[in-house]
């Protein structure tokens, strides 16, 4: 069990310590917009095999052929990211992705008054305890319901835990 724990680990390991970049890349830009290429990548990948039907291409049967078909996937998936998460697409489809307009109805502005009203102020003894004489009268507390004669509960490291 231990050995297959191990060896699970191992590629996991070194593709977080040698595949993934530590400085931005010339993709870094796509890291905020992935939805739309997460949720239209399978509708493009859809559109390119029908255009590749179409086009008729020959049939590869030798493994250099299939490793090269397997490769020239990576620039296929990039440029399909690319596309996906340009400004233009992101904006064509933002209307179903940003809720504004469907909550609009829902969340009504505040009314002005609502807005210019100001927050009570904070007790003086929360604003600065040590003058106000709260901090002082806790400490006092604390020693006086101490079980040992000048001892206090903040000291007592088994009666603090309580």
């Amino acid at each position: 069990r231990l050995a297959k724990v191990t060896l699970d680990a191992v590629p996991m390991l070194l593709l977080v310590f040698l595949v993934v970049p530590r400085s931005a890349t010339p993709l870094s830009w796509i890291g905020p917009h992935t939805l739309y290429p997460y949720l239209f990548h399978p509708l493009m990948w859809t559109w390119l095999g029908y255009g590749l039907n179409y086009v008729k291409l020959p049939v590869i049967e030798g493994t250099v052929g299939h490793l090269i078909v397997l490769t020239l996937h990576i620039p296929v998936a990039i440029c399909i990211q690319y596309l996906l998460a340009l400004p233009l697409f992101r904006w064509c489809w933002s209307w179903c992705f940003d809720a504004s307009w469907l909550l609009s109805p829902f969340l009504a502005p505040m009314k002005e008054e609502e807005k210019q009203q100001p927050l009570p102020a904070l007790p003086k003894r929360v604003m600065d305890p040590i003058s106000a004489g709260g901090l002082e009268d806790q400490r006092s507390d604390d020693e006086s319901s101490s079980t040992t004669p000048g001892m206090s509960v903040a000291h007592s490291a088994s009666l603090a835990s309580l």
